[in-house]
C-alpha cells in the first residue's frame, strides 16, 4: 500500500495527523494490527511529512 500526503505547512501537518490517527485506531485486523502496518511507501511534501516521519516508524514496527 502507498500513502501520499501533500504539503502546506502546519495545516498539512495537522491534516496528516488526523488522516493517520483515525485509520490507526479504527481499522485493526483480528490479530490487533493496524491497517497502517500495510503501508510500504510514503510520499510527502513540506509539512505533510512531519507527522508520518514521526509516527509511522512506531506504528509499523514489527
Amino acid at each position: 500500500m502507498s500513502l501520499s500526503i501533500s504539503g502546506g505547512g502546519s495545516n498539512s501537518a495537522a491534516f496528516a495527523w488526523g488522516a493517520l490517527e483515525e485509520p490507526n485506531r479504527r481499522y485493526v485486523d483480528p490479530s490487533g494490527q493496524s491497517v497502517l502496518q500495510e503501508v510500504d511507501y510514503i510520499t510527502t511534501a513540506s509539512g505533510g511529512g512531519i507527522e508520518p516521519s514521526a509516527s509511522l516508524p512506531l506504528v509499523t514496527a514489527p
